[in-house]
């Protein structure tokens, strides 16, 4: 599961390589570097907090150790972000070429320089042909191009290096399974678990297209040996609340999101499950409850500084849409563009939310009835959109956007059409192309498109909530079981 690290970052890592292949760690502590060595390797396989964890230990041991500054920096929210990244290019031109290029290409994401960033990622590999790390890093990008040849071409060229690289397994499983290949998806992950049998990602990531099959007492069953190997991989609890809600379990999904705060205590974990358990009562009905906990997400994101306080309102916002109150939601994700425009933030982040807020202004608007401001809100997403016009999902929202203009000024039509650019991926623009579909007539389209929708679930307690929408019932499964189970 979970690639938002690896996305981050574009970095990954998992076993030892000879030292004459990394990418160096320029530090005067042997201790400190190892500490670095072992933080890369959490990040690989998404334990976020035991490599932050690692990093501050190494920064206490060695404060000019800029390798550490910059990794820290793309784990933590905006304020803290800024601050490391600044400390890690103090001296960065003294480094060698390897080490500067990688913390230049981190500073470029966190700037929101995604061209420049990728011309990094680009130069690393050739400066550092050896690394599986580096091809490891071109092919997630790759892969949030949707460009699955070149990314598995990258992965296979990390295994080829260090066949012991876990991660370039995951990484390569998700390369299959946005292809549908949740067969041979399947099978890899199962490779990743063999190569690593104390790594519990490796089973979160084989929950998820089980999941995926429909296979939702096995995905749970997964998630579970996930938590054995490691009871504080806090997201597998996140995945067992969700086969739960799908089937029908809402008392269990509650418990399992509880559990989820409880394991992972770090103020940007707790706040996340938190907008997760008030989707959970969203989906059970109890939209009362969702607003008041997003609002407390919010309220205790100001206090301890994390970046929840930027984009929660909108995403509010665009429940709230979903629930019939669009003109309020109008005004929620207003609200939060004004603060996030205001705020001193790094120019990625600050981006980042802009475009996902543009994106909610133009559907509270569109389903508000309210074209013109849609409209205009569209003209803003277009241009943000630009410098990230290849990285795949930033594509699928636009043509969401697009499309809901035309529906709000009455071409349904022009709007399912739009619609059809979106990524099957995106669930949220295929519940909207569910609702053009039908205003456009077009009902046997439209039942096509919700039984695409129930036929693969997708991960995320949000899917869960459309789902239901759409008419989604409970059941243990909805499609035949990868070979191998």
């Amino acid at each position: 599961m979970k690639l938002v690290a690896a996305l981050a970052l574009g970095l990954c890592l998992a076993a030892p390589v000879r030292a004459a292949e990394d990418v160096p760690i320029t530090s005067k502590s042997p201790e400190a570097r190892a500490l670095v060595k072992s933080c890369l390797s959490h990040i690989d396989n998404v334990h976020i907090g035991e490599a932050v964890a690692d990093l501050k230990k190494a920064i206490e041991l060695d404060p000019d150790l800029a390798t550490a500054h910059a990794l820290l920096a793309a784990l933590s929210p905006p304020d803290e972000a800024k601050k490391q990244i600044e400390l890690a290019q103090r001296n960065v031109a003294k480094l060698p070429e390897a080490e500067r290029i990688q913390i230049e290409g981190i500073a470029a994401g966190i700037a929101g320089d995604n061209a420049k960033a990728r011309e990094l990622q680009v130069r690393l590999a050739e400066v550092s042909p050896g690394d599986f790390r580096a091809h490891n890093a071109l092919g997630t990008t790759a892969l949030g191009d949707r460009d699955f040849k070149k990314a598995q071409a990258e992965f296979e060229k990390a295994i080829e290096l260090n066949p012991q690289a876990a991660g370039a397994y995951n990484l390569l499983g998700y390369t299959y399974a946005g292809q549908n290949d949740y067969e041979k998806a399947a099978a890899t992950f199962r490779k990743y678990a063999e190569v690593a049998p104390q790594e519990p990602n490796a089973h979160d990531s084989l929950a998820e297209v089980l999941m995926n099959g429909g296979h939702l007492a096995e995905s749970e069953a997964e998630f579970q040996k996930a938590l054995a190997i490691n009871p504080k991989f806090a997201g597998a609890w996140a995945g067992i609340a969700q086969t739960r809600l799908l089937r029908g379990d809402a008392r269990g999904a509650d418990e399992a999101l509880q559990r989820e705060k409880k394991t992972d205590e770090r103020p940007i974990a707790v706040l996340n499950a938190e907008v997760l358990v008030g989707i959970s009562k969203l989906v059970q009905g109890k939209p009362e409850s969702c607003w008041k906990k997003l609002d407390e997400v919010v309220a205790r994101s100001k206090k301890e500084g994390t970046g929840q306080r930027f984009g929660t309102p909108g995403f509010k916002a665009r429940l709230m849409t979903r629930e019939g109150e669009a003109a309020a939601a109008e005004k929620i994700v207003r609200a939060d563009l004004a603060q996030t425009e205001k705020a001193d933030l790094p120019a990625g982040f600050r981006t980042g939310i802009q475009r996902f807020l543009l994106g909610e202004e133009v559907r509270a608007s569109a389903y508000a009835g309210h074209a013109d401001q849609a409209a205009a809100a569209l003209e803003k997403l277009e241009e943000a959109t630009q410098p990230v016009a290849q990285v795949a999902f930033n594509g699928s929202v636009l043509q969401n956007a697009r499309g809901l203009v035309a529906l709000a000024r009455g071409d349904a039509k022009a709007a399912v059409e739009a619609m059809r650019g979106c990524l099957e991926a995106d669930f949220n623009c295929q519940y909207d192309l569910v609702r053009a579909q039908e205003k456009a007539g077009a009902t046997k389209d439209a039942a096509a498109t919700r039984e695409a929708f129930f036929r693969v679930p997708r991960r995320g307690i949000e899917y869960v909530y459309l789902w239901k929408k759409l008419g989604g019932r409970s059941a243990p499964r909805v499609a035949a079981k990868p070979e191998g189970e």
